[in-house]
């Protein structure tokens, strides 16, 4: 077999020349640090909020749950009562408001006979004679207005006040209610102007006389008592634990009666 020399293309070997004609420099890359830094940042940024949420829900959670103790606690340790400091010129005003308040009232009603005082032979001839129906009213009770400083005495933690005694207040006769029932006169008589006007006036010192007999001036001082005791009670008097209300017996020797008591 002959050997036959080997043909080179003719455009491979251009190609070889224009390779040899050019001049390669290597580069070296050079990578920053800054991708790594936003990297961190955006990890750091991620890790903060869930960060923050859990900071939020334990604080105001805490708080949540101090704000419950402590209404816990305030229902077992109540803070102690703030008292209204009430001086004695205080109670003293207060007390004497009351007084129409402490009034009580007896009714009475009764047939009432007034006629002229003749002797016997000449009362067929000049008699009067008036039947009259009354109806009266007395009111008692005690004068709160009437209260002196000296009566309202706190000693240490008890307050004392000290009333004055009972008094009819007033006594008057029903004028719608009451009226006359017969009038007789002799056949001689003409009928005395002022019989009937008499005949209010007994009846009115009357039933005066009846209701004090009966009690009114007594129960004018246990109503006194009663509602002095209940009105003070709700008072916030500081440091006073105890009230204590005297009440003075009625004098009905040398009691003085009002205008409508006296006809």
């Amino acid at each position: 077999m002959t050997d036959k020399p080997i043909q080179v293309d003719e455009r491979v070997r251009r190609a070889n020349q224009m390779d040899d004609e050019y001049e390669y420099e290597e580069v070296d890359e050079e990578r920053g640090c800054s991708g790594c830094a936003w990297g961190l940042v955006g990890l750091v940024g991620c890790l903060g909020i869930p960060v923050g949420v859990i900071l939020f829900v334990i604080i105001g959670g805490a708080n949540i749950i101090g704000n419950i103790f402590n209404g816990i606690g305030q229902i077992f340790n109540p803070p102690p009562p703030v008292y209204q400091t009430v001086s004695q010129q205080a109670v003293l005003e207060s007390v004497r408001q009351l007084s129409d308040l402490t009034t009580v009232e007896y009714n009475f009603s009764q047939i009432i006979t007034s006629e002229r005082e003749l002797p016997p032979i000449l009362q067929a001839l000049y008699s009067d004679r008036l039947v009259y129906f009354a109806v009266g009213r007395i009111q008692a009770g005690v004068n709160l207005s009437a209260i002196q400083p000296q009566d309202v005495i706190i000693n240490n933690t008890t307050l004392t006040i000290i009333l004055p005694p009972p008094v009819l207040q007033d006594c008057f006769i029903d004028e719608g209610a009451s009226g006359v029932i017969s009038r007789d006169t002799g056949v001689f008589a003409s009928p005395a102007p002022n019989i009937e006007s008499e005949a209010r006036k007994t009846a009115l010192v009357h039933f005066r006389g009846l209701s004090i007999q009966e009690g009114i001036l007594l129960r004018a001082n246990t109503e006194a008592k009663t509602t002095l005791e209940a009105f003070l009670g709700l008072l916030p008097i500081a440091g006073v634990d105890t009230i204590e209300i005297i009440t003075q017996e009625p004098n009905t020797q040398s009691m003085t009666f009002p205008s409508s008591c006296t006809p």
